[in-house]
């Protein structure tokens, strides 16, 4: 072996020793333990899946290093937004201070058990008297987000709404703000109260159906879980689907349902941009890369199969690759569109 190939050797080996301590701390950092009630951020359409939430918490399948790095990086980030906010408060006008950073807060329901717990960023403490509540949000696809109804249109931002409302209903709060992080400047987007105020009674009468599940568990060792969803495509995210709760969707059998809001988001905008060579072939490969080895998964409204394909060439063994289709499952009629 040459020199620079003996190099090139230990190189590899102290990249694989760095990532592999990362992806070990990042690990240890994530610990789970029972939810003693519905979390503000985990708002689901279905609520079978957040009595599950309570009661079966410890079958969801471990994050994947990726998702755990996109968290720390966000606690990260929410530190440095809040420092940013601290320090121009003074020179706003009307003047702010920013109050109660990160801290707890729980909503009884009518027979005073305590139903949701949530934990808020911060709140402006403007001159003016009022102190709305902030929350501070980082997602991929944060430049499409202008108003609270652009929230709704992906699963994955969806509960935030649910999330700040719990945190106004709490103290009858008029409205409160969301700091999105873009690539350019912040943006801040209000929520009022009283404009979705059937939504957030709708949120806590769920919350109530998903404790009395659990109460119902902790006391006779199984519980009368809430209803089916009929929405294939939320089942098929769900982490609890095909291991505690089987609801009857034909999603085929050995299928893996990857929760991976930012991998969703690379499918959707390949399947948006297919006639634009360039960006297409590079989310192509870079999509095909992470899917090496799996035979048949689910994300979103994408299925992925793949399999070993002899290429045929000069070389002295014969060589195997890793053929993956991507296809669209259409909602309406279950037609799948191959990319």
């Amino acid at each position: 072996m040459s020199a620079l190939a003996e190099l090139k050797d230990r190189a590899a080996t102290l990249h694989t020793a760095v990532l592999d301590a990362w992806v070990q701390e990042l690990k240890a950092d994530d610990r789970r333990f029972q939810p003693a009630a519905v979390y503000a951020s985990g708002r689901k359409k279905c609520v079978r899946a957040m009595a599950l939430d309570l009661i079966a918490w410890d079958q969801k399948p471990a994050f994947e290093p990726e998702a755990l790095e996109r968290m720390r990086q966000g606690k990260e980030r929410e530190k440095d937004i809040i420092a940013r906010l601290i320090r121009i408060g003074n020179s706003a006008r009307p003047r702010f201070e920013v109050i109660h950073e990160q801290y707890g807060e729980n909503l009884k329901d009518r027979k005073g058990r305590i139903v949701i717990r949530m934990k808020i960023d911060g709140r402006f403490k403007f001159e003016t008297g009022e102190h709305p509540p902030f929350e501070i949000k980082r997602y991929a696809m944060a430049d499409g987000i202008d108003t609270v109804e652009d929230f709704d249109k992906s699963p994955w931002t969806r509960g935030a709404v649910d999330q700040m409302l719990m945190y106004l209903l709490a103290h009858n709060e008029p409205f409160g703000f969301f700091v999105l992080e873009t690539r350019g400047l912040p943006k801040l987007i209000a929520v009022f109260l009283d404009e979705h105020l059937e939504r957030a009674e709708a949120f806590l009468r769920d919350a109530e159906t998903a404790m009395d599940a659990k109460e119902a568990y902790a006391a006779r060792g199984q519980a009368a879980l809430p209803p089916f969803i009929n929405d294939p495509s939320e089942c098929r995210r769900c982490p609890f689907f095909g291991r505690v709760c089987n609801p009857p969707v034909n999603a085929g059998a050995g299928i893996r349902v990857i929760d991976d809001p930012e991998l969703e988001e690379w499918l959707k905008r390949r399947d948006e941009l297919a006639p634009a060579s360039s960006e297409y072939q590079r989310l192509d490969r870079a999509i095909k890369e992470r899917f090496k080895g799996v035979e048949l998964a689910l994300i979103g409204d994408f299925q992925i199969s793949g399999k070993p394909v002899e290429r045929k060439g000069y070389e002295v063994k014969p060589a195997t690759t890793w053929q993956i289709s991507i296809e669209r499952l259409a909602k309406a009629n279950g037609v799948a569109q191959k990319r």
